[in-house]
């Protein structure tokens, strides 16, 4: 079964093995709560949820009902939907154990307090965005981490109350992690970045722009893993000045 809106963007599918999925992020914010719930009404095999930029429509009463109908969900993505509150992700945790892949992004109503009553109940966790969702600290990633070790990708951009305590959580806890986001949070340092570089050997990308004390010492050994980063080397001249100071460093501590 299929159903699409006029504009074709709001898919509805079942597939041979009776899985479901819902997507509404092409429309952001240009539907209806009343057309949402006409479409889940009788969902109780989704796998996905996608309902990208529902800033004004989507309340937690409305989302608490899909949730709760829907233990096999497997993917939720929440980006940018500032009209739900704690009690949605509360409802994760108690009736889905499945997720895998869950974006809170820019869910500013996002608090550690209701997303720890979510983690005790998601050992599959892999791929975990939290970006923009200002309330978070160093605490939630310590118990995340420890919870969810699975976890594969972590984007946690312009969290500003983060710092290298949190990083170096993940460093020790997430030895198969591949993505990692810490953009804007200006508090975290080279010490965290450098136990990356020793305890996460799977790591791919990570995204550091705007952290102005991650320097070239941190990620000059990422750079020659080929982890692809997101801030640019400096020139070479500058490169060569670098090298010097750390071999003078070095040589400095061979004497003392």
């Amino acid at each position: 079964m299929t159903q699409t809106c006029d504009a074709g963007d709001v898919v509805l599918i079942r597939d041979g093995h009776v899985q479901f999925h819902v997507n509404t992020s092409s429309l952001g914010d240009r539907f209806t709560s009343q057309a949402f719930q006409i479409m889940t009404k009788e969902c109780t095999n989704l796998k996905s949820v996608s309902v990208r930029g529902a800033k004004s429509w989507l309340t937690s009463e409305v989302m608490v009902n899909v949730i709760s109908a829907n233990p096999r969900l497997e993917k939720i993505d929440l980006t940018g939907c500032l009209a739900l509150s704690g009690v949605t992700v509360y409802t994760v945790g108690v009736h889905c154990s499945s997720i895998k892949h869950l974006c809170l992004k820019d869910c500013v109503w996002l608090s550690v307090d209701n997303f720890l009553s979510l983690l005790c109940n998601q050992p599959n966790l892999e791929y975990l965005n939290l970006s923009g969702c200002w309330n978070l600290n160093d605490e939630l990633v310590i118990q995340l981490v420890r919870i969810s070790p699975s976890i594969k990708h972590l984007l946690l951009a312009n969290l500003y109350g983060l710092t290298d305590t949190a990083v170096v959580a993940v460093a020790h806890c997430c030895p198969n992690l591949v993505h990692l986001s810490i953009k804007g949070c200006w508090r975290v340092t080279d010490s965290s970045i450098r136990l990356l570089s020793q305890y996460c050997p799977m790591l791919k990308a990570i995204q550091v722009q705007d952290c102005r004390d991650i320097t070239e010492d941190s990620l000059d050994y990422l750079r020659k893993r080929k982890v692809l980063i997101d801030k640019a080397p400096p020139p070479a001249n500058q490169m060569y000045r670098l090298e010097q100071h750390m071999s003078n460093v070095h040589r400095l501590n061979l004497v003392l």
